[in-house]
């Protein structure tokens, strides 16, 4: 049966002016994604029947991928996951296959996990896991849904991981050399030292920022005196053409000022401290193994996907993590089901630190939805204001660039929800980052 779709006109659409009808788009929106899943929907419909009958080769393709790149105008790599996705019933993802034609999934959210089933390794466990993803898909914020996915697939994949962080370190490597008035410099390592060298830089890397950012302030004529006394400003308030030097720039200078620190220091005098993000489970599975216990071999398809990743989101070794633990240069920060900090060391050999260097490895952006300002060069807030009760504590604390630290005020109530977060209104009315569902669908329970 036909689906009919009913699109606003343009004119209908800037007429929206007071706040209630703008507020109005959100809806707008919202209905306009899901329309476009149902068309999306259609086109899986379509290929899976071509695919079936062969209707690519009738003139002389030698694919369906290359037919669907002919027919439909589309990239290649859009081809390639639109074929995917029209085959989850053959990798008896029945549940996934449904929410694509019922447009319960994004199209996004359909086409990762597609690239996901193409890795032979992992294939033969995606239906155990199947609802478990199709529940992420639908709740978490589309970039949180990529990562959850790939800590997955490096679960369900446990061998091949442990192949590729031993084959990245064993390809380590360094060169440097002049070339006529430039020096150039190339190197590679694997992610346990790709972390250190990350969060060292990084810190120099802000200074470097800061620096800039109070330059450009005080030179502005427009800039109050409050606002240049904060140095924690975001980005997105200083056009970066006001700024002296670009990001690039930047991060040369920094790494000119790190090894130059480095150089000037007494041998051994500078640890460098690295945040590592690991959940209690697999701290203790691995500290267990440290001590002759058994191997640890999480299930991929548990509920709380594992995490062992540096700050940067980047997949550590827990063999790894827990060797660099031990030599006393590691903060581990120990995240609960509802992925916020639960346990923050402080003393002794393996952590140290405070509670704002594990909201910024916690959520690397600004938790407002949709901002992506990093949470390096935000403000720690208060979740629930302080001056309504809300407890200086980490489960109360979340990374707010200036902008939106400001905006909240004691008006607003952002929260943690189980995946991503959600922002109250002053009215009571709120908004969150999962993607939007069809009227009267409901979000399958993870099991």
């Amino acid at each position: 049966m036909p689906i009919v779709i009913q699109i606003p006109t343009a004119e209908e659409i800037r007429n929206a002016h007071n706040s209630a009808e703008v507020r109005d788009l959100d809806d707008l929106l919202a209905e306009l994604e899901i329309a476009g899943r149902q068309v999306e929907a259609a086109v899986s419909c379509a290929l899976a029947h071509a695919i079936d009958e062969s209707a690519w080769a009738h003139d002389g393709h030698r694919s369906a991928i290359g037919w669907v790149t002919s027919t439909m105008g589309v990239s290649r790599s859009r081809a390639i996951a639109r074929v995917r996705a029209a085959r989850f019933t053959d990798l008896d993802l029945h549940l996934w296959a449904a929410a694509v034609s019922s447009a319960q999934l994004g199209v996004e959210q359909a086409w990762a996990l597609a690239k996901v089933s193409a890795n032979p390794r992992v294939r033969n466990h995606l239906p155990g896991a199947e609802q478990m993803l199709l529940s992420f898909a639908q709740s978490m914020p589309f970039k949180d849904f990529v990562a959850a996915l790939a800590h997955w697939e490096r679960l369900a994949d446990h061998d091949g991981t442990l192949r590729d962080h031993e084959a990245s370190d064993t390809r380590r490597s360094f060169s440097m050399a002049f070339a006529g008035t430039e020096f150039h410099f190339k190197g590679s390592c694997g992610a346990t030292q790709g972390a250190v060298i990350h969060q060292i830089l990084s810190q120099f890397i802000d200074a470097e920022f800061r620096l800039d950012l109070a330059n450009a302030q005080s030179a502005s004529e427009s800039t109050t005196a409050s606002a240049s006394s904060s140095a924690s400003s975001s980005a997105s308030e200083i056009p970066q053409g006001r700024l002296a030097r670009t990001a690039g720039q930047r991060a040369l200078d920094a790494l000119v000022t790190a090894l130059s620190h480095g150089a000037s220091s007494p041998t051994n005098s500078m640890e460098p401290v690295v945040n590592l993000l690991c959940d209690a489970t697999t701290l203790m599975e691995w500290l267990r193994f440290g001590i002759g216990g058994a191997h640890p071999l999480p299930d991929p398809n548990a509920e709380n996907i594992r995490r062992c990743e540096s700050m940067g989101g980047g997949a550590v070794d827990p063999r790894l993590m827990l060797e660099a633990a031990l030599s006393g240069r590691v903060r581990t920060i120990i995240t609960g089901n509802d992925q916020s900090p639960h346990v923050i060391s402080r003393t002794g050999r393996f952590f140290d630190r405070n509670t704002r260097d594990a909201i910024r490895s916690l959520d690397l952006t600004c938790f407002w939805p949709g901002c992506d300002v990093p949470a390096a060069f935000c403000e720690t807030d208060h979740l629930r204001p302080h001056a309504h009760g809300g407890a200086t504590v980490a489960a109360n604390a979340g990374p707010a660039c200036r902008r939106h630290n400001r905006w909240k005020g004691d008006r607003w109530y952002a929260g943690r929800r189980r995946w991503g977060w959600a922002i109250t209104r002053p009215d009571g009315t709120g908004f969150t980052d999962a993607p939007p569902m069809p009227p009267g669908a409901a979000v399958p329970p993870v099991p």
